[in-house]
């Protein structure tokens, strides 16, 4: 599911389920007998970290193999250390025990690899707790989890690297690392923000009693519903420090409002930036803002009560600047000065219909947008991408856009970032659409209207008044049929193929593209293009098919 590469070291993560094969952890104190036998034969999800040696690419050695129960949250790769962020949830139904009695998540390490077919080698190397009993500190209630960080050095050539586990009680959704420390953000909807919720006034602990005792509300709707001090969500952010392949955990911040994703959080000299999007208990009134905590994890500013009534569809920091999408009917722009750590605020807004799901940083002066148009009215059209002029933060322009397909097309790059294609050296843009009702635009015509529908990606290049649309990259399939609606037929790609007829276009199934390589030499600049079928080379200056691999 990922693959980490540096030099000539390749990681490759990957996931797997394999039965506990009784190994005999110990108890730290706790005991573990109850535990033991839950999970005793049960189907554990493992995180697998492959470490490779490609420095013969024709013939690469695999030098370790790590797997750890769990899910992976993130990777990332920093100063020649790999470092795996896992959620090993607990799941208390099944184990039939009180969290304390769980030691942590479980792990197991190989030298070199072993063989899918022969899982002899593989059942005979044991589970063990991946980090020692010193070092794990036991889940608690309303934490029934642990969020790992696996650190691997990538130069383990033919020697086994070390890896180190650091692991901590909690659990994870999005994560964001700096070159110095690890964020993993939880947003929770069913407890009152742990820092206000021992600040409540005495008054309301008494009437939470007396509710209950008369049955006039549940605990539950007294925690999450009728909260006077705030209320859901609440997001808790846990901070690892990040050293020579080694994660030492420093602090937890916990901050009112949902977290949309990695681009949500940041970190500038020493401060953490983090935007949410906030619901009143009582009200429901949604709000945002941008929230700034110190070294130490104690709050040092904020910018709240944004866009009453909106939700932050997209976030981007880029130094002392932050910018905010929100979206209920029309797109506002937020541009945020943030120099002052203790006094951020907005200088600059832009209102114009639709919104950016994704937004991406050209250079210190533009912006793109990639989302979605609508209509003054709120109604929703195609893709629409967008070149945004913050030369002046206080009055952020939109410099001009284009919109992709109709009502119905959609990217996966506004939810999946690395499917966006972006070279600043050439200004070539690219990135997976799909979609079937496309526009005209300088003559060049990107898909006919048809019954089918064709995935690709789109390649266009980006000027200084507009966007040069160049063509559509499409992998069209179905099955072991290489084959395409004529009327569907792109310009530009002039591989000979066959017509299908009405059975097999009923039946079609267009694979997506999910990854783009720009690629240059001998004074020719191509792109890769890689879907779950094959992967596929064409020409820029034309969209020419070049080659095609189809991957079995």
């Amino acid at each position: 599911s990922e693959m980490l590469l540096d030099g000539d070291s390749l990681v490759v993560i990957g996931s797997a389920h394999v039965k506990n094969n009784g190994s005999q952890p110990p108890d730290c104190g706790l005991g573990r007998g109850s535990w033991e036998a839950a999970i005793a034969g049960a189907a554990l999800p493992l995180v697998t970290l492959q470490l490779w040696n490609i420095s013969d690419r024709a013939a690469p050695l695999l030098v370790q193999t790590y797997e750890m129960e769990g899910r992976l949250l993130a990777a990332r790769l920093v100063d020649g250390y790999a470092y795996l962020v896992v959620d090993t949830s607990y799941d208390r139904g099944r184990i039939g025990v009180e969290a304390p009695s769980r030691i942590g998540p479980l792990a197991r390490l190989f030298r070199g690899g072993y063989n899918d077919n022969d899982t002899s080698y593989r059942d005979n190397v044991p589970l063990m707790p991946a980090a020692d009993c010193r070092e794990t500190e036991q889940a608690r209630r309303g934490q029934e989890g642990w969020l790992s960080v696996v650190s691997v050095a990538t130069k383990g050539r033919d020697g086994v690297a070390q890896v180190q586990t650091t692991t901590h009680a909690g659990r994870g959704t999005e994560v964001y690392v700096s070159r110095d420390n690890l964020y993993v953000a939880s947003t929770r909807y069913d407890e009152p923000l742990p820092d206000t919720k021992r600040r409540r006034p005495w008054w309301t602990r008494v009437i939470s009693v007396a509710a209950t005792f008369l049955k006039l509300m549940t605990w539950h709707e007294l925690e999450t519903e009728a909260l006077p001090w705030g209320g859901p969500p609440w997001t808790w952010v846990e901070v690892f420090g990040l050293a020579k392949g080694h994660a030492t955990f420093r602090h937890a911040v916990s901050v009112q409002g949902s977290v949309l994703n990695q681009f949500s959080m940041d970190e500038h000299r020493g401060y953490f930036r983090v935007a949410t999007t906030t619901v009143d208990a009582r009200s429901r009134a949604r709000t945002s803002g941008v929230f700034v905590f110190d070294a130490a994890g104690k709050r040092a500013g904020e910018v709240a009560g944004l866009a009453p009534g909106e939700d932050i569809f997209a976030a981007r920091f880029q130094g002392d600047r932050g910018y905010l999408v929100t979206f209920r009917q029309v797109d506002p722009l937020f541009a945020l000065d943030l120099s002052n750590p203790s006094a951020p605020c907005v200088i600059g807004e832009l209102k114009i219909p639709g919104w950016s799901d994704y937004l991406h940083p050209v250079n210190s002066t533009h912006l793109l947008g990639l989302g979605t148009a609508a209509t003054d009215e709120g109604e929703v059209e195609g893709v629409k991408i967008a070149l945004f002029d913050v030369t002046d933060p206080t009055v952020p322009k939109e410099k001009y856009s284009v919109v992709l397909g109709g009502r119905g097309s959609s990217t996966t790059a506004v939810h999946d970032h690395r499917a966006f294609l972006f070279h600043p050296p050439t200004g070539l843009l690219a990135f997976p659409v799909s979609g079937a009702t496309w526009t005209r635009h300088g003559g060049r015509e990107l898909e006919r209207r048809g019954h089918a529908r064709m995935d690709g990606a789109v390649v266009l290049y980006l000027k200084e008044t507009a966007f040069e649309l160049r063509g559509l990259v499409a992998h069209p399939s179905h099955h072991d049929h290489h084959c395409v609606d004529p009327s569907l037929r792109v310009r530009g790609d002039h591989e000979p193929e066959h017509a299908c007829d009405q059975d097999i276009l009923a039946r079609e199934v267009a694979h997506s593209v999910y990854r783009l390589v720009h690629m240059a030499g001998g004074g020719q600049h191509v792109v890769l293009s890689l879907s779950r079928r094959e992967l596929r080379v064409h020409n820029l200056a034309d969209i020419s098919l070049l080659a095609r691999v189809v991957v079995d």
